[in-house]
């Protein structure tokens, strides 16, 4: 809408100022505002004023108008490749932590896996249980990363969502 309102500055720069119409009357006397006669300094008029633009006013007025014009043109490109900019890079970042999330879900069923295979070997004593509290806490870890990375990404959904609702 302000490159519309530039728009039409440019048609309007090159023309004239309206004139400017006036009425008035001098010394009135307030107690009797239609005895004209008492002062001699009474008057009333009715006066036109134009404003001539003289040398180049005119064409350097369109010239700034269309200058301002051109800017906002640009000013608009770069907001709107500013906004796109953004759309990508929230896009990138929601997309790099969903396959972030899957490798972490991969990981977390590898991990009970390991689990299981040190408590089965425990007890054949060829695993300790230090291995498998280690393994238990590696597990905690990455389900505590796992929903950090979670909280992440539904918070980037919606810092597009609300972006692209604008």
């Amino acid at each position: 809408s302000s490159t519309d309102v530039l728009k039409e500055q440019i048609s309007l720069s090159y023309k004239w100022n309206n004139p400017i119409l006036s009425f008035g009357a001098t010394d009135l006397q307030l107690n009797d505002i239609t005895k004209r006669d008492k002062e001699p300094m009474q008057a009333h008029f009715v006066g036109i004023t134009q404003n001539i633009p003289i040398g180049d006013k005119l064409e350097i007025s369109k010239n700034i108008a269309v200058d301002d014009y051109e800017i906002s043109k640009l000013q608009l490109e770069d907001k709107k490749l500013e906004l796109k900019a953004l759309v990508y890079e929230y896009a990138f970042k929601i997309k790099l932590i969903e396959e972030k999330l899957a490798l972490f879900e991969e990981f977390k069923i590898n991990t009970k896996k390991l689990e299981s295979l040190l408590q089965n070997l425990y007890k054949y004593n060829k695993a300790s249980q230090e291995q498998i509290i280690n393994t238990q806490i590696m597990y905690k870890e990455l389900k505590l990363n796992s929903s950090k990375l979670t909280r992440a990404l539904n918070s980037l959904k919606l810092k597009l969502e609300n972006l692209t609702y604008e």
